[in-house]
């Protein structure tokens, strides 16, 4: 994917529908997600973080108000979980605005139960502690999940850290990541 589909593809296979059929005509290779009946909005982002802000308040359902010319309407339903394999900020604390727009969407999304946000706590070789400042302060930010990877062993069972992913106490938990 020339635009680094990396997030969207992670999310995609993680919402691949059950008993699937394959889309090439004679091969058996369906796909069944943990997520299934779940569905995935690619949004593509960049500039200051004001655009985040409106990106993230428009995925969870609602209208950001946003100065952009041509802002999409907001959609129904909006998600319930926002997840970010991508570090913004790093080296810098978390900023005003980004906590509002976090603590907007974990209290109103999904009818009050709150959007739930997860972030990557980053990848570096060599890894090193993920920090609750300034690492991923969008992972570390209070209301957020901080995610970390982590694969299979050599012996094809046991789970242990990637030699990329950042890791740590601050961590809410990993996931496979190969």
């Amino acid at each position: 994917d020339p635009l680094g589909g990396h997030g969207t593809c992670t999310a995609g296979a993680a919402t691949g529908k059950a008993n699937d059929p394959s889309s090439v005509a004679g091969v058996n290779d369906g796909t069944a997600g943990i997520a299934g009946n779940c569905k995935v909005i690619g949004v593509r982002r960049s500039g200051p973080e004001s655009r985040y802000s409106d990106a993230y308040i428009w995925t969870a359902g609602f209208d950001p108000h946003s100065v952009t010319a041509g802002f999409p309407t907001p959609i129904n339903p909006g998600a319930d979980i926002i997840s970010n394999s991508f570090g913004v900020s790093v080296g810098s604390p978390i900023s005003g605005l980004m906590k509002d727009t976090f603590d907007f969407l974990t209290t109103y999304g999904r009818n009050g139960k709150g959007v739930l946000l997860f972030f990557s706590t980053g990848n570096t070789i060599p890894k090193v502690a993920f920090d609750t400042t300034n690492t991923r302060p969008w992972a570390a930010y209070k209301k957020n999940f901080a995610i970390g990877a982590t694969s299979i062993g050599d012996d094809g069972v046991t789970e242990s850290a990637t030699n990329y992913s950042n890791f740590g106490n601050a961590l809410e938990f990993c996931a496979l990541s190969h």
